[in-house]
């Protein structure tokens, strides 16, 4: 009846799915909820790892927009809103419905998760506990990247038909960081432009 996804890198806790199910049981049946959860983050370096617990911060609200709460006031750092494949619990009939489009080389789980959203019936809801271990910095990791052009064309793709004030604190604080990581000042400029044709100033996180 479920689906339940796992980053290669990424380990769930014991008693993850239970704890998912636990929370599943006190919504009606014939809702599909897309159960997510909190994690621990832990970031990957040379000598040793380092780990912060309890992320996000602040969980989706029931009924919020998933991209509001994914992109609006978006800060920098790990407790910002996330909604983290690894911790993802859907109905395997939503699954079938609504894949994942395997084309994507970057943002494929928040496109899904978008996709979701826009389904009706579908409802958003994350468990308080700290279920999986979020690795970040791994090598290969494709989110490590600072592909800043591929985040340009996804952003003017899946978010033009979401507000622009959504769009813009997703550009200025996701796409610009990837082209200031890379030190490219014409992803620089093509970010600014995208942000000022948008006719909105990002929020003051971003």
């Amino acid at each position: 009846k479920w689906i339940a996804f796992l980053d290669d890198d990424d380990t769930w806790f014991p008693g993850k799915l239970r704890a998912q199910l636990t929370a599943a049981s006190r919504f009606p049946s014939d809702q599909d909820l897309v159960i997510g959860s909190r994690a621990v983050q832990s970031i990957t370096g040379a000598a040793s790892t380092s780990k912060v617990r309890g992320i996000p911060a602040a969980l989706i609200h029931p009924g919020q927009d998933i991209a509001d709460y994914l992109f609006r006031r978006r800060h920098a750092g790990a407790t910002r809103s996330s909604f983290f494949a690894s911790t993802v619990m859907a109905p395997r009939d939503l699954c079938i419905r609504v894949p994942w489009d395997e084309k994507l080389t970057r943002h494929q789980d928040w496109d899904w998760l978008l996709k979701l959203g826009r389904e009706p019936g579908t409802n958003f809801l994350q468990v308080e506990e700290d279920l999986v271990d979020i690795y970040v910095g791994t090598a290969g990791s494709i989110s490590a990247g600072s592909d800043w052009k591929t985040s340009l064309m996804w952003a003017e793709s899946a978010l033009n038909s979401y507000g622009a004030d959504t769009q813009v604190d997703f550009l200025a604080g996701q796409t610009l960081r990837y082209a200031l990581q890379k030190r490219d000042p014409r992803g620089v400029l093509a970010v600014i432009r995208r942000i000022f044709r948008l006719r909105r100033l990002p929020s003051m996180s971003p």
